[in-house]
């Protein structure tokens, strides 16, 4: 037997058998309304929209960091994605709240971290947006992350140490 119609037989048992599992998107869709799920069951245990949750810790409490952490801008990200997923207008509420505390990071420039630190925050509220106060932010962001960058060497420098 061929191995392609060998292959073909043999998925379709499995596939008979019921030991495929459903098609991807269906899958995807049904882990983003779980991550729905528990992302509404976090926000209120955050104490503020300037506190990040990055981990929990071993007593399954979060913990958090301020906008200067290099992870501060996934959640907001978390949020952006959210909203687009959903359209849930309650997901674009939380996602701005959380962006906004971002703002002070559009003038760091002791890291190439403030640009995935912004981008995930206000880039995608842009893109899903078009609010042109966040354009005006990453503009500055972006100018600030520019200053890392080195012709000499051609790249930018990661850290400040």
């Amino acid at each position: 037997m061929p191995p392609l119609l060998f292959y073909d037989f043999t998925m379709q048992e499995f596939w008979n058998a019921g030991r495929i599992p459903a098609p991807l998107t269906v899958l995807v869709y049904k882990r983003l309304w779980q991550a729905d799920a528990k992302v509404r069951s976090v926000i209120p245990t955050i104490p503020s929209v300037t506190d990040y949750p990055i981990n929990t810790g071993s007593d399954g409490i979060w913990i958090t960091r301020d906008s200067s952490s290099w992870t501060s801008g996934f959640w907001p990200g978390v949020l952006w994605q959210l909203y687009d997923f959903t359209g849930d207008s309650y997901w674009e509420t939380q996602a701005r709240a959380w962006t906004a505390g971002m703002e002070e990071q559009k003038t760091k420039t002791s890291t190439h971290d403030v640009g995935f630190m912004m981008y995930c925050s206000y880039g995608q509220g842009y893109r899903l947006t078009g609010d042109p106060g966040y354009r005006d932010i990453l503009i500055t962001a972006a100018d600030s992350l520019n200053t890392r960058y080195s012709p000499t060497v051609g790249a930018m420098r990661s850290w400040s140490w």
